[in-house]
């Protein structure tokens, strides 16, 4: 490339050492030259990765350099705007759930500096609520072993889209997908009731709840056959 301006600024396509030839010539038509060599060095190249993070996770960021260029003498980590770390790698437990935008930056031995960002979602967890339908009539808490029958409704909550998955566990030994809704109980005793959830992003809660089933009875009687 050529220009013929006293001064001029030149954006070079890809790092490398180069050879500036400059060439003056007098009014008279007299010329000399002179030429220096001008070195481009790499701008880093930087990533990172980071682990899945429920709300109350404390979330793994590790930086990643690409191999082969200059030596990285410094790192930043900024969470929107704020700046929080000046590590490779970084640690932050996120205070509420929601979607944050992480800047990771580099800077090379030779003041050279490119950074990357990316969107990460710290999830809310689920909330494990279920009670007994009240809508059933004798639906209670405490049931006699004959004809017992616990019908619950499951109103847990769930946030940002995730997909929802659990089990009842029935405090009997066994246990169910948590969408049935509906348990019978072969032996009496107080029944601890668990429900727990998790979502596809990892996000875990339970609650449990206590029921009884009073022992069964049996009726009987004997008598003494009277004389007539």
């Amino acid at each position: 490339a050529t220009d013929n301006r006293k001064n001029f600024n030149y954006t070079f396509a890809s790092e490398g050492t180069y050879t500036v030839l400059l060439t003056v010539t007098s009014a008279a038509g007299c010329t000399d030259t002179h030429s220096r060599q001008v070195t481009v060095w790499p701008l880093p190249k930087p990533d990172f990765t980071f682990t899945r993070m429920c709300l109350g996770d404390t979330a793994q960021f590790t930086g990643i350099s690409a191999p082969g260029g200059d030596s990285i003498i410094s790192y930043s980590w900024s969470i929107g705007n704020t700046l929080f770390a000046s590590t490779r790698n970084f640690i932050h437990l996120f205070s509420l759930s929601g979607n944050y935008s992480v800047k990771y930056e580099q800077q090379t031995i030779h003041g050279c500096r490119d950074s990357v960002r990316k969107p990460v979602v710290s999830y809310a967890p689920p909330r494990a609520r279920f009670y007994l339908n009240p809508s059933v009539a004798g639906n209670d808490s405490m049931q006699c072993f004959r004809g017992n029958s616990f019908r619950f409704i499951n109103n847990s909550l769930n946030f940002q889209g995730q997909r929802l998955d659990g089990w009842f566990s029935w405090g009997d030994g066994t246990r169910s997908y948590f969408t049935n809704l509906n348990k019978k109980y072969g032996s009496g005793g107080i029944k601890a009731v668990k429900l727990y959830l998790e979502t596809n992003q990892g996000c875990k809660d339970s609650i449990t709840q206590f029921y009884t089933v009073y022992e069964p009875i049996t009726a009987a009687f004997r008598f003494d056959a009277p004389c007539h």
